[in-house]
């Protein structure tokens, strides 16, 4: 990610539609800036799937695109959330 000497902030914008019941999919515009004077900026869209396997767990997948220079090309990525 950034290099940056004092920190990292991020600012990001989702969208989100149900497909079915347990079944989501979503679309995020992802912006990661630095501090300090090494900072980088990088710009990100990210999509994928979201899979509600209980009340409480939820899986989510999909795919980070870089669309800035100082920003990676492509990283897959996968999680899981749950509520107690």
């Amino acid at each position: 990610c950034c290099s940056t000497e004092h920190g990292i902030g991020s600012i990001s914008a989702t969208a989100a539609h149900s497909l079915t019941a347990r079944l989501g999919a979503f679309f995020e515009n992802v912006t990661v800036y630095g501090e300090g004077t090494a900072a980088t900026s990088e710009q990100y869209l990210n999509s994928g799937l979201t899979w509600a396997v209980s009340d409480t767990v939820q899986l989510d997948g999909g795919a980070r695109i870089g669309i800035s220079n100082d920003a990676e090309d492509f990283s897959p990525f996968f999680g899981i959330s749950a509520k107690f």
